[in-house]
């Protein structure tokens, strides 16, 4: 992400982001409670990354709750408390966040958290493109060796090249 030099980066772009932040889910991920521990205690990492108010401990200064009912089809997200602090990621927050999820992929079940996730920490510009939406089925997981493959990367290659012409038009 762009934590470290947000400055050097046009956009961060994910297909298919990590997994839930706070969380992690092992094995089957569209069965209720199967597999889910407690993993990237600092939201969306293991290592520490830029808040305001910064946090000193991750344990002790993001707390987190469970926001949703945890269903096969869309999964309970953990976000922070608001009854304790709300942590803004400051850095993260000056680079577009555009993230593609595939129509059939477990992800589709919970990528929703880190829209929540991120919205809930200050990050203004988050796209998500579901290719579902688009009309574009039958993809998994690995989309990069679905037989439409070359559909899914003009996708991505079009929002690429859209925030590429808008950063250069704003360099000049």
């Amino acid at each position: 992400m762009s934590d470290q030099c947000p400055e050097l980066i046009n956009a961060n772009f994910n297909l298919e982001p990590g997994n839930l932040p706070f969380q992690s889910l092992i094995g089957n991920s569209t069965v209720p409670s199967v597999g889910r521990t407690r993993s990237r205690p600092y939201g969306l990492t293991n290592t520490p990354i830029t808040y305001d108010p910064p946090v000193r401990n991750a344990t002790t200064d993001l707390v987190t709750v469970e926001v949703g009912l945890d269903t096969p089809g869309n999964r309970s997200c953990f976000l922070q408390s608001p009854d304790s602090t709300i942590h803004t990621l400051t850095q993260i927050s000056k680079v577009p966040y555009i993230m593609f999820t595939a129509a059939n992929s477990p992800h589709i079940t919970y990528d929703h958290c880190f829209v929540s996730y991120l919205a809930q920490a200050g990050v203004p510009d988050v796209t998500w493109i579901k290719f579902g939406d688009l009309g574009i089925q039958g993809n998994a997981h690995f989309s990069f060796i679905e037989e439409n493959n070359l559909q899914l990367a003009a996708v991505v290659e079009g929002e690429i090249s859209k925030r590429d012409s808008k950063n250069k038009s704003v360099r000049g």
